[in-house]
Parts: C-alpha cells; sequence; structure tokens
C-alpha cells in the first residue's frame, strides 16, 4: 500500500485487510467501510474492554499501554450481527437504513450515543430494516488504533503467537 509516495504496508490483501497497519489503511481495504468508533479500552480482572451502549465488549489481550488511552475502534461490517435482545453481549441501536448491494445487504444503525454503525449481512439473510434492534460484536476480531497517530495497537496474544510462543 502506498500513500503520499512512500511505502506504509506489504502484504497481501487478505494479510493487509486483516491486520491494517494504521486507521487510514483500513479505510481503504473493505466495502463497506470499517466502523471506527472513538474509545477508552478500561481493564476488569485480566480482560481489557470498551463499552458500546454501555455494554462491555472484550477486546482480547492488550498491554497495561492501552488501558486509559484514547483509542479508535475498528470494527469490520461483517463482524457485527443482529441478534435478540436477550442475547449475552447484546448491544441496543436504532435501524435507520437498510440498502440491499447484489450478495449483501448493508444496515445502518444508531447506537444509544447517535454513533453510526455499518452492519453487513449475506443478502437474503433476515434482519430489522428499522426501529429498535441489538447487535453483537465479537471484540476478538476488532481492531484497536491509536488516537493520536493511527497506528494498529497489538493485542499480546496474537503477537505471541507471531513470534511463534504459545499463547
Amino acid at each position: 500500500v502506498m500513500a503520499a509516495g512512500r511505502i506504509r504496508q506489504i502484504g497481501t490483501p487478505q494479510e493487509i485487510y486483516n491486520a491494517p497497519a494504521d486507521i487510514e489503511i483500513a479505510r481503504l481495504f473493505g466495502d463497506p467501510t470499517i466502523n471506527l468508533l472513538d474509545v477508552t479500552p478500561q481493564r476488569s480482572g485480566g480482560d481489557v474492554f470498551v463499552e458500546l451502549s454501555n455494554v462491555r465488549v472484550r477486546l482480547g489481550d492488550y498491554g497495561a499501554d492501552v488501558v486509559g488511552r484514547q483509542c479508535v475502534l475498528g470494527l469490520r461490517p461483517e463482524t457485527i450481527s443482529f441478534v435478540d435482545a436477550a442475547a449475552p453481549g447484546a448491544i441496543p441501536v436504532t435501524v435507520e437504513a437498510e440498502t440491499p448491494l447484489n450478495e449483501k445487504t448493508v444496515t445502518l444503525a444508531l447506537t444509544a450515543r447517535g454513533r453510526e454503525i455499518l452492519v453487513s449481512r449475506p443478502a437474503g439473510t433476515p434482519g430489522p430494516t428499522a426501529g429498535p434492534a441489538h447487535i453483537a460484536v465479537n471484540g476478538m476480531q476488532a481492531f484497536l488504533f491509536d488516537k493520536a497517530g493511527g497506528a494498529l495497537l497489538p493485542r499480546a496474544d496474537l503477537a505471541a503467537k507471531r513470534n511463534g510462543e504459545a499463547a
């Protein structure tokens, strides 16, 4: 990936999609575009988490330096799903619009704080078209970026696997 005449990241499209070096690269790869939400990670016990509409979303194993830091949470629309209100971790949203796009349907939803979330699902898959609904977010598939510089913040458990250590 090149930008402003310099190489920003090297890898296959799949590698870059799954581990973008920064926010700008994450925006370039994916249709619909990645959801980006300002967050401040917290820790409870061993878990690092963020809150979306007052619901905790566990992010995985990050170092202590992310706790209390201004970050941006990146959520790919296809990693978000509609769920029943009683499902564990169900996040309340309001569905504003739905757009069919050939092989997928993209839904625009608003969180309790009015933040926009795009949800993508295969075409023909049932889902709400308007009004109150609930989504589930897999925090283990989320990206955490530094808000000031935009760089991807590495998860400790993934870094250990890349280095050949047991996680």
